[in-house]
């Protein structure tokens, strides 16, 4: 299965950290934003599992 950018919730977050990394780094050329810019993706990663949980519960019986 193809996930096509616009529908795939995992692209914002890699948009999110490239900003983060892009900018950071002409601001500071030593700057490692790495942390920084996986929050957003961890905390993403984490709430679809926890709407995957909450509708098999619900609709998978």
């Amino acid at each position: 299965m193809v996930l096509l950018r616009r529908n795939n919730p995992a692209a914002f977050d890699q948009d999110a950290i490239a900003f983060l990394l892009t900018h950071g780094q002409k601001a500071d050329p030593s700057n490692f934003l790495l942390m920084h810019a996986m929050g957003p993706n961890v905390a993403g990663v984490i709430g679809t599992a926890m709407v995957a949980g909450y509708f098999i519960a619900i609709l998978g019986g």
